[in-house]
């Protein structure tokens, strides 16, 4: 239950916006647009020395000694460098606008050099620096990358052993399948130990009823029965905080559901249905588990009194014999 409970909760909170796997593509995504905007930045100095050339042919006069096919060709050049100039200060603006949360002032290569020496870019200047990636192309690389392992490790979910693989909107579905099952063994084997815990005091003989508790209690792992040995009570866990290893299925559950009520417009972008069959299965379980909790902490409340009760039973045979003797 246990391991479930981490390999369930670890499924959650990848799947969170906040978690340092996000932060990572996060900055790899701002050093990518910043190396993008150093290349239009290149591009755009390029456009504007070739728009500077063809304006001082035209000052110098220098075309009425060309024929007109020349002529024709400079008019193209600089129609081509100035639509390729305004798509280049379109990319620009966009990705200042969608990247680093900025509205675009840049008309000319100049302006957009000194805005990427602002402060604001450091951590983005600070990321390629220690990365030591030299170019677009390879910061895209990178970029895909990560976008692959988060699609592999993180959206889909493998389940070992069992080979399965599942989406991590299907979480709260299967997590709280896995959960029921677990907590429905747990709560058979808890009954299984009351009834036999009760049967086994019942029927050992008074003189046998110390070694017998003591041989059970040597074997309890969850429970943990009173001392017979002076000076061992302050070691004994306090019952509430031993119980309380039987919430994390339930909080992870919750957890989980109210995760896909804050993301179920996001779940039904891509599947309406589903998304609200899925919500409503993963409600169903998260009713079992609340169910299963409350039976599996009332019998482990029932197995403590049993030990209490046997405990002082013992304890009430080890003083008639002390009493016998000084007798």
């Amino acid at each position: 239950m246990i391991t479930a409970s981490i390999l369930a909760f670890g499924a959650f909170w990848n799947s969170l916006q906040i978690t340092w796997f996000n932060s990572r593509i996060s900055a790899a995504r701002a050093g990518e647009a910043y190396l993008a905007l150093k290349d239009m930045q290149y591009r755009l100095a390029e456009i504007e020395e070739g728009l500077r050339q063809i304006e001082n042919n035209k000052g110098q006069g220098n075309l009425s000694q060309l024929d007109n096919k020349t002529i024709q060709e400079l008019e193209e050049n600089e129609l081509k460098l100035k639509q390729e100039k305004r798509r280049l200060l379109a990319n620009v603006g966009m990705i200042l606008r969608e990247r680093f949360k900025k509205i675009s002032r840049i008309t000319e290569a100049k302006q957009l050099e000194g805005e990427l020496k602002d402060k604001s870019y450091s951590s983005a200047r600070h990321w390629i620096s220690q990365r030591m990636i030299p170019n677009k192309e390879q910061a895209t690389q990178y970029v895909q990358r990560l976008e692959d392992a988060r699609t592999t490790n993180i959206l889909l979910i493998h389940l070992p052993f069992f080979g399965i693989v599942f989406d991590v909107n299907a979480l709260g579905l299967w997590g709280g399948l896995t959960f029921t099952i677990i907590l429905l063994v747990f709560r058979f084997s808890l009954w299984r130990e009351y009834n036999n815990l009760r049967l086994t005091f019942r029927e050992a003989k008074p003189d046998h009823l110390r070694f017998c508790y003591m041989s059970l209690a040597m074997q309890q792992v969850l429970t943990v029965p009173p001392s017979l040995t002076p000076g061992q009570t302050d070691l004994k866990p306090r019952g509430s905080v031993v119980q309380g290893l039987y919430f994390p299925p339930l909080l992870i559950q919750l957890l989980i559901i109210i995760n896909d009520f804050m993301t179920s417009d996001v779940g039904g972008l891509f599947n309406f249905n589903l998304t609200q069959i899925s919500t409503v299965v993963s409600m169903f379980f998260f009713g079992l588990i609340v169910f299963l909790t409350m039976r599996c902490l009332q019998l482990s409340r029932a197995i403590d009194k049993e030990w209490d009760a046997a405990s002082q039973q013992v304890q009430e045979g080890l003083s008639k014999r002390v009493a016998y003797f000084r007798l």
